[in-house]
């Protein structure tokens, strides 16, 4: 009996998704995988919050809309972003009212869809110039009506794991660690700026000593993107990565980089000869390699583990066993 009280298992954690649209509304091929994986949490990006030039305020947009009704099978945490230049603009006069804002929106949201939910998360990339005033903003959310009685997380990247004595602390209940979106996009050159392993490895070499519960977000996504004289020239949407082996004025000069070789208008952008795109994925063997490590290194068993994002033509590049395989690292 002590033996077996000794080596009692820990729950595995809950699996779940994020979903990062702005209409909330599951195609049949999401509804399938949710239900074969298991899946039981959903993080929803609600809206963004962005500084306003024009009125000189920090202002909601990209607002989802959500149905009248959620599945009551699922349990859904609201996500909502602030970016850079709201934190850089952002002053303790008008951090309060900044708060009661957000609680208003996420109060609204929550009752039009008869959601009561029992975890809230904060989106947010501050850096150690940002996080005093992100830190007062975070308290001041924690005051609201929506977030009292309710966990209160934030998304964490690996930066700030490596350099925590620097960015701090946050005062909220746990993070969520996002294990991706590590490399220099707008940096020419071969490298995968969503996941490189031995990269994110040498991020978290201290992972274990970190000081808040973290969960766990890995990455499923894909992008294409555009270098113009070998400058970043932005994110191409639409565009596939299967769509440039097949697309006739594309030249592949190495595994991941494709050139124009004529100007041409595809997928409304008009390319240049010269112009040369990088296709960035995320191959399933690295992903298995990233959960296998956290699941080894994190101090704690997450509570929760998710993918980002639920979307059809994303899943559809990954065998379901593979999804299973990358949870499972986490049993």
């Amino acid at each position: 009996m002590l033996l077996s009280a000794c080596h009692k298992r820990h729950q595995p954690p809950v699996r779940g998704f994020y979903y990062w649209k702005t209409i909330y509304n599951l195609s049949a091929k999401e509804k399938t995988t949710i239900q074969q994986l298991h899946c039981k949490r959903m993080y929803v990006r609600c809206f963004d919050v962005d500084w306003n030039d024009e009125q000189q305020k920090p202002l909601p947009v990209s607002i989802v809309r959500l149905p009248a009704q959620l599945d009551t099978s699922m349990e859904y945490v609201p996500v909502f972003f602030i970016t850079q230049p709201v934190l850089q603009h952002l002053t303790e006069n008008n951090a309060d009212s900044l708060a009661q804002n957000i609680n208003k929106l996420l109060t609204s949201l929550c009752a039009e869809s008869k959601w009561t939910p029992k975890e809230i998360q904060v989106d947010c990339d501050w850096t150690a110039g940002t996080k005093d005033i992100y830190f007062s903003l975070l308290k001041k959310l924690k005051e609201q009506s929506v977030f009292k009685h309710k966990d209160v997380s934030c998304t964490i990247r690996l930066h700030q794991i490596k350099y925590f004595l620097k960015s701090g602390i946050p005062p909220v209940d746990k993070g969520l660690l996002m294990c991706y979106n590590l490399g220099d996009l707008r940096k020419y050159g071969k490298q995968n700026s969503i996941l490189d392993v031995d990269l994110a490895k040498d991020y978290l070499k201290h992972l274990s000593g970190y000081p808040l519960k973290l969960d766990v977000a890995l990455p499923l996504f894909h992008w294409s993107v555009l270098f113009h004289n070998r400058q970043f020239a932005g994110i191409l949407r639409g565009v596939e990565p299967d769509d440039l082996q097949k697309k006739s004025g594309f030249i592949s000069i190495s595994e991941n980089f494709y050139r124009c070789d004529r100007e041409q208008k595809w997928h409304d952008y008009l390319f240049q000869a010269g112009d040369e795109v990088r296709v960035e994925t995320v191959a399933y063997n690295e992903l298995l390699k990233m959960a296998e490590y956290l699941a080894s290194n994190l101090k704690h068993t997450p509570d929760n583990v998710c993918l980002f994002h639920l979307d059809s033509a994303t899943i559809s590049k990954y065998e379901t066993q593979e999804l299973e395989n990358i949870y499972a690292a986490f049993d």
